[in-house]
Formats: C-alpha cells, structure tokens, sequence
C-alpha cells in the first residue's frame, strides 16, 4: 500500500466563524457579565492556512488563555508569577 502525503499552502485568512471581541486583558466587549474572559478559538481573528486540522488552537489558547489567567489573578489583587 502506497502512503500519500497532502500539503496546503499556508495562507492568512480572516476566521469568519462566531468570535468575541476582546480588549488588551481577553475581557469581551460591551459585555454585561462581571468577570467574564476569553481565550482561545472563540476570540476569532486571523488564522493561518485552512481552519481543518487547525494547528494554530493550541497556541492560542495557551497564549492568551495566559494573558486572562494573569489579568484576573490582577483583578483579584493576587500576585502574578
């Protein structure tokens, strides 16, 4: 049996499915809920070539699942590492 090797070409493209905005600190916009962040895919943007397999989702989230870790350990007056 013959294997077979695919290749995509990376290409930025806008993510188009449902996202939040967020600001510096990952809270979403114009959002009534106190306390309320956001990490990962649901933050939208862009992306690199092809949603499938989608690659780039655990950068993402470690990243900027990073950045609201630290802005509410800030909000709750605790130190940050």
């Amino acid at each position: 049996m013959k294997s077979r090797a695919y290749q995509t070409t990376p290409t930025p493209v806008l993510d188009l499915l449902p996202s939040l905005l967020t600001t510096k600190t990952n809270r979403p916009q114009d959002t009534p809920i106190a306390g309320l962040y956001a990490a990962g895919a649901c933050t939208g943007g862009l992306e690199g070539g092809g949603n499938a397999g989608y690659s780039g989702g655990l950068t993402k989230s470690s990243v900027f699942g990073m950045i609201a870790g630290e802005s509410i350990a800030r909000a709750l007056g605790r130190p940050v590492a």
